[in-house]
């Protein structure tokens, strides 16, 4: 499929996901970029923020991560992180309270 991408979202613990995606979100320290098919290779590390997956052309899952590395290649893209959470796992008040320590640096 020359119009995705393979996706490897990487914990400590698990493979969290490993599929092929339209396009990534990936949240690098000097900001957001999108990662599509054929994108230059690419090494990166990510802060606090939200990993969004892209089928259909819409989010599909969007998982909140700590912080981590990303390597993108034409094909792959692999996120490497601390930890990641399903946003659907997530409870209002701890997506609220974890919302808050992104916005203001105190994320862990």
């Amino acid at each position: 499929m020359a119009d995705t991408l393979k996706l490897e979202l990487v914990s400590p613990e698990h493979l969290l996901l490993s599929e092929q995606v339209e396009m990534v979100l990936v949240p690098g320290v000097e900001g957001v970029f999108g990662v599509l098919p054929q994108h230059a290779p690419t090494l990166s590390t990510l802060k606090a923020g939200f990993v969004d997956v892209y089928r259909g052309g819409v989010v599909a899952q969007r998982f909140l991560v700590s912080g981590g590395f990303v390597e993108v290649t034409p094909s792959s893209c692999t996120v490497l992180v601390d930890k990641a959470e399903p946003e659907a796992d997530l409870s209002e008040a701890y997506y609220n309270r974890r919302m808050l320590e992104i916005q203001t640096g105190a994320a862990a």
